[in-house]
């Protein structure tokens, strides 16, 4: 899985990992979801690192000068595509659909949700 799925799904799966979900998936997705911070933690100390060291601070933040934006741009791409070794857990739409909360209600994702976690959700 390439890292820059990992970020943009990051919102998402914060969004699914908060909702009322099956043991065995919650179980599941917990350890992952502790695996993939640790990738996203990473990755931003680099990032954060790359702008303060071609960047310049204005008005108490850091930013890419001009002349660094092509090899700031370079670098960061080349680490989005970087291939992240991780065991992604499979869940079934189904098991998610055909739950059920104490009170009756189901899951409830968005379908914006839905389309960035499909490397996640099988049918």
């Amino acid at each position: 899985m390439k890292l820059k799925v990992l970020l943009q799904s990051s919102e998402a799966l914060t969004r699914l990992i908060k909702c009322s979900l099956p043991i065995n998936i919650g179980w599941k997705l917990a350890k992952f979801v502790k695996l993939v911070n640790s990738e996203i933690s990473d990755y931003q100390q680099i990032h954060n690192t790359k702008i303060k060291s071609m960047g310049e601070l204005k008005d108490a933040k850091y930013y890419v000068k001009s002349e660094n934006m092509e090899l700031f741009t370079k670098e960061i791409t080349e680490l989005h595509e970087k291939e992240i070794d991780i065991n992604i857990p499979e869940i079934k739409i189904k098991t998610l659909l055909d739950y059920k909360n104490p009170d009756g209600s189901g899951i409830n994702l968005q379908p914006d949700d839905l389309l960035v976690l499909d490397w996640l959700i099988v049918e």
